[in-house]
């Protein structure tokens, strides 16, 4: 991975694109405990961004801190940028190295992770390289497995989170029942 140019500034929430979630991994992790740190001793790793054509920001990485850095209304806030032409590859490798030591991933960010990586890496890489990083079996049923995942609905992610569902869940579904996945998820919820 090559060192990425950053320059330190000074953004608004505001200047955020909010719903721009290239780089995004993380999911299901409360807030609660990094707002009482940030209150008690401000943000104390920098966000860092990429500005994006239309005039915006794209986070990298910092997601949760920018959110409640936004919720507390704090005004200004710190961070990194990254020149806008910064290839997307090495910006997600840095979110992801800057995740891999600071916890485990739970189920949904396995599969965001492995999402992203097949954008930037071939399959053969995924599966030898990362799959072992995120925690997972370097197999190509685990990869698919982790594929689906990553493609349902945000709504049943919770439940993957909090072990409800299971990733290999999905990978039981016959190809024909695919389009009743969700409907079937539903059923096992309610079971």
């Amino acid at each position: 991975m090559t060192e990425i140019q950053m320059t330190e500034a000074e953004i608004r929430p505001e200047e955020i694109d909010w719903r721009d979630s290239t780089f995004q991994i993380t999911c299901g992790r409360p807030l609660e405990p990094l707002r009482r740190s940030i209150q008690a001793l401000g943000v104390r790793q920098t966000p860092v961004l990429q500005p994006l054509p239309s005039g915006r920001l794209r986070i990298v990485s910092g997601r949760r801190r920018l959110l409640i850095v936004k919720a507390m209304a704090a005004g200004a806030v710190t961070v990194r940028l990254a020149a806008p032409d910064e290839p997307a590859a090495g910006l997600f490798l840095f979110n992801f190295h800057d995740h891999l030591g600071s916890r485990e991933f739970n189920a949904v960010e396995q599969a965001l992770t492995l999402r992203g990586l097949r954008r930037y890496f071939s399959e053969e890489e995924v599966i030898r390289s990362y799959l072992p990083l995120v925690g997972l079996p370097p197999h190509q049923s685990i990869l698919r497995c982790y594929a689906a995942l990553a493609e349902v609905s945000p709504t049943f992610w919770p439940a993957f989170v909090q072990g409800r569902l299971f990733p290999e869940t999905l990978d039981l579904l016959d190809r024909d029942l695919q389009p009743w996945t969700e409907l079937l998820l539903t059923l096992c919820l309610s079971l």
